[in-house]
């Protein structure tokens, strides 16, 4: 499967996606490929909706922070609580390669979710990796992280952004 990322102002980037109804072999296959595209590009995170399959689907991985962790794919999740407080983080995107900006976030989350072997996921997630999921979960409810930035930050933000060349190389560093 030949995935592409696609990048701001790209419609589907803004469309809230669909619920995935059934675990196959096809959406094993799309997982898959989100994970090579994600560390193609150097990001920690993947939701479907930014290579163009408006499906709710997210892959991350949060080795970066944690040496044990694995990249990991969540089929249709959900948080059902937010607690420790919030904080400030700074994030990039995939889709908006080169745009930084800071946003605040739970610290710690509960998330309800189905793992591609199909089996229930419902776990407590915290710091680094609680803000992936959230960056992730955003892109399924066609929210992008600069419209969680200060208005003058997004307004800076997308004023500086160029959307990429067909082809082009990767952004340098990691990106949610």
């Amino acid at each position: 499967m030949t995935l592409r990322l696609r990048y701001y102002p790209d419609s589907i980037l803004k469309r809230v996606a669909l619920p995935i109804e059934k675990m196959n072999e096809e959406v094993l296959e799309l997982a898959q490929a989100m994970v090579q595209v994600m560390h193609r590009n150097e990001g920690v995170g993947l939701a479907a909706p930014q290579v163009g399959i408006d499906k709710r689907l997210l892959v991350y991985d949060a080795s970066c922070v944690n040496p044990e962790a694995h990249p990991r794919a969540l089929i249709n999740p959900i948080v059902t609580e937010i607690s420790g407080g919030l904080e400030w983080g700074d994030e990039g995107c995939l889709s908006f390669p080169g745009v930084w900006g800071s946003v605040r976030r739970p610290r710690q989350i509960h998330l309800l979710a189905q793992s591609l072997s199909g089996e229930p996921v419902d776990e407590k997630i915290t710091g680094f990796e609680a803000r992936i999921i959230l960056h992730e979960l955003d892109h399924l409810d066609g929210i992008l992280f600069v419209d969680r930035l200060r208005w003058w930050r997004r307004y800076l933000a997308l004023r500086k952004y160029q959307k990429p060349e067909e082809g082009a190389e990767p952004a340098e560093g990691p990106a949610l």
